[in-house]
């Protein structure tokens, strides 16, 4: 009788604290679902995943003691809040097989890696020898400072515009084949980005760091930016990648809305939610950086790299690019 006792109470306490993380997961799950994109709810949904982990405990923690007492209703709640997440996980697990395309052209490679640098702080001999390994086309470093000498031992990439800052804003591009400067920005300085034309691949590349949406004047400022960025892709852009530290989550408004107005994927389609930035005080790992692309075919290869003294992991794509034949003029650009 006392093991039966001793039993049923550590279940109950189990059932309890289900209920308590269960109840503050619930709140963010109605953040979450609401319609709206306020500072308070861009900050949940950020964390959103975090959110749906807790769900995920919850209903297991309730199950026995639901199961023993008959009580269904705090399962069927939490398992409902839970299915508000699936959109997003299926976009990022989903099968990949519907997104192929059949090319009737000729075939060329594109490949791209970005990496936050922390100002300055990651180790150039870790990111050079990364950057030898994988051979990329085109190199974006965010957080670009003064005096970072990675740039004097890239001679392959003889092609660059760089907007060093001593802030964390600075942005850097480097590229093995011509490229031309459309602007520095996405619509006035106070969104620095890099967008270039890359006539070699019949294609537009945007490097940006967007600011963190740290407080609800810095998610205004960030939502402006997004505005921006869905302009560019979805006008000014028949084939383009974007790049950066983008400073969301996939499971944010601006984030989705990126992707559906401005008609851009996600290399990350079918490899999983995979979190780039990571605290070294916290166990918080968040997917903050992104390559998103539009008008090619998914990626061949993607990978996460650990960056030696960043806080970011880098991200490297590699594309197989559909090129048309000659027709006297560039018709993939003569749109734009």
């Amino acid at each position: 009788m006392m093991n039966s006792t001793r039993s049923w109470s550590w279940s109950r306490v189990l059932y309890d604290i289900a209920v308590v993380l269960g109840s503050f997961a619930v709140l963010a799950t109605l953040m979450y679902c609401l319609p709206g994109n306020y500072f308070l709810q861009d900050l949940s949904r950020n964390f959103a995943c975090y959110t749906a982990i807790v769900h995920l405990f919850v209903v297991i923690s309730l199950l026995p003691y639901c199961v023993a007492e008959r009580r269904v209703l705090p399962l069927v709640v939490q398992a409902l809040a839970l299915c508000c997440y699936l959109p997003v996980f299926i976009q990022f697990y989903g099968d990949l097989e519907g997104h192929s395309e059949r090319c009737s052209g000729e075939e060329q490679s594109f490949s791209i890696l970005s990496a936050n640098i922390r100002v300055g702080h990651a180790s150039e001999d870790s990111l050079y020898e990364t950057i030898k390994r994988l051979q990329p086309d085109v190199i974006g470093l965010i957080e670009l400072t003064p005096g970072y000498l990675l740039a004097t031992k890239l001679e392959a990439y003889p092609y660059r515009v760089e907007q060093a800052q001593r802030n964390a804003f600075g942005l850097g591009l480097y590229s093995k084949t011509p490229l031309e400067v459309i602007r520095k920005h996405l619509g006035d300085d106070s969104d620095p980005a890099l967008l270039i034309e890359l006539s070699a691949f019949r294609m537009r590349l945007a490097l940006l760091h967007v600011i963190a949406p740290i407080s609800p004047s810095l998610h205004y400022d960030g939502y402006l930016a997004f505005r921006r960025l869905m302009t560019f892709a979805r006008n000014e852009c028949p084939r383009c990648v974007i790049a950066g530290d983008l400073n969301t989550t996939p499971f944010t408004v601006r984030y989705q809305q990126l992707l559906r107005i401005g008609g851009l994927e996600t290399v990350m389609a079918g490899r999983g939610i995979q979190a780039t930035w990571h605290s070294a005080r916290s166990i918080l790992h968040l997917p903050l950086d992104h390559i998103l692309y539009k008008g090619m075919a998914p990626p061949l290869r993607v990978e996460r790299i650990p960056v030696e003294g960043s806080d970011h992991d880098a991200l490297f794509a590699k594309f197989t690019l559909c090129m048309p034949e000659e027709s006297g003029h560039d018709e993939s650009l003569s749109s734009l």
